[in-house]
């Protein structure tokens, strides 16, 4: 299943480059997901994006890799739940008022973490 750790590894990379050259894309979408109990939503993609990739790692090149950046992502799935709607709004309204080239950076990170996948799958 080595497919499913570079897809979602070109997902990664290619919504942060996207975010990269486009952060007020960044501030809508964060915008969308302050609304009610849509943050919900994230914590549940990353729980299952997590699950994929835990479930996926055996059979990567290199297994502690997935399988690292999988129990992250389940994590911060998990908080998402644990912290509450006002504490997750707070989060991204901090977020979202920090200078655009931090989000750049931010942004960059995760397509790096997305290129780690591809190259440890």
């Amino acid at each position: 299943m080595p497919y499913v750790i570079k897809t979602i590894g070109i997902l990664m990379a290619v919504l942060g480059v996207v975010m990269a050259t486009m952060p007020d894309l960044m501030t809508k979408t964060i915008d969308y997901f302050k609304v009610g109990k849509r943050v919900y939503a994230v914590g549940i993609i990353r729980i299952v994006i997590g699950a994929l990739l835990l479930v996926s790692c055996p059979q990567a090149t290199i297994v502690w890799l997935p399988a690292v950046i999988g129990a992250l992502v389940v994590i911060s799935g998990i908080v998402v739940f644990a912290l509450g709607i006002e504490r997750d709004h707070a989060m991204m309204e901090w977020w979202e008022q920090k200078p655009e080239n931090t989000r750049r950076i931010g942004a960059i990170i995760a397509a790096v973490i997305g290129v780690l996948l591809i190259y440890g799958a």
